[in-house]
């Protein structure tokens, strides 16, 4: 069990983009101090979801299951607060299909090419 835990897992959380200055914090206190508290490391993904538009991935590192759990939990949690202090609502949280990409946004040639299925 000792040797599993020299290594990084990761998870990667889906948080509306109007919650990320939020999750970061004034001057990275609110990040910082949930890497302290957790023993994770947090990254907000900049490139965007592919199809899906106002959401961002947060990638959440440890090298121990327990700490990766607790730095998810401390995600969940400032994300209700961010919901009870009326910051986030509901509608924040539906993932709503838009063109993110650049693939996305370019015109496909569907007349060529294909499995023809």
């Amino acid at each position: 069990l000792e040797e599993l835990e020299e290594y990084q897992r990761t998870v990667e959380v889906m948080i509306p983009e109007a919650s990320c200055p939020h999750v970061i914090g004034e001057q990275g206190n609110c990040i910082s101090a949930i890497m302290k508290a957790t023993n994770c490391d947090l990254h907000i993904v900049r490139e965007p979801i592919s199809g899906l538009s106002e959401q961002k991935r947060l990638r959440i590192t440890s090298s121990t299951l327990g700490s990766l759990e607790e730095g998810v939990g401390k995600v969940q949690e400032v994300m209700l607060d961010l919901c009870r202090f009326g910051v986030l609502s509901e509608a924040h949280f539906a993932l709503r299909e838009g063109a993110t990409a650049e693939i996305d946004r370019a015109p496909r040639d569907r007349t060529s090419g294909g499995s023809g299925l």
